[in-house]
């Protein structure tokens, strides 16, 4: 097993997993562990990336809906619009099929991983969605316009910053 899937899994284990599972995507290069986060908002499934080659780790979080198809647009630019205020990290979406994640990731490279550094990733995914999910449901499951809700929202500043 590489190193950072050793790490994460002893993360894993730390966390009240005692066996977890992880998927292999490039077999001693990449793979992921994946569990779910309860929140207020939704319970999100959650993914914790490993790549050994370029030693970065990105955590995933997904939402537990899918856009439908005539609203994608609009959450696209909704998307567009939140992402340029956020600092770390994104929201992401499948205009295929209507998937949306959020993303953060960081380049662990000559460094050591610690429990709060995924923590951190974790949080940022999460604090993200709990944030932002009543805008994002109005959009896409309502019919307001992407640039309506980020502007009545007097929550939403020129940056918005991990508290």
């Amino acid at each position: 097993m590489k190193k950072l899937q050793n790490i994460i899994r002893n993360l894993a284990i730390a966390d009240g997993n005692p066996e977890p599972e992880f998927i292999e995507y490039e077999e001693g290069v990449r793979s992921s562990y994946g569990f779910h986060s309860p929140n207020k908002h939704a319970n999100y499934r959650m993914f914790i990336d490993c790549n050994e080659k370029t030693e970065i780790v990105t955590a995933y979080a997904y939402s537990p809906f899918e856009v439908p198809e005539d609203r994608r647009e609009e959450v696209g630019e909704l998307f567009v619009r939140l992402n340029r205020q956020i600092l770390m990290g994104n929201f992401d979406l499948d205009f295929s099929d209507g998937e949306v994640r959020f993303r953060a990731g960081m380049d662990v490279e000559g460094g050591e991983l610690t429990q709060q550094m995924i923590d951190n990733l974790i949080g940022a995914c999460v604090w993200c969605w709990e944030k932002h999910y009543q805008m994002i449901m109005d959009v896409a499951f309502g019919d307001t316009p992407a640039y309506v809700a980020v502007q009545e929202d007097g929550r939403y500043m020129r940056e918005t910053v991990l508290q």
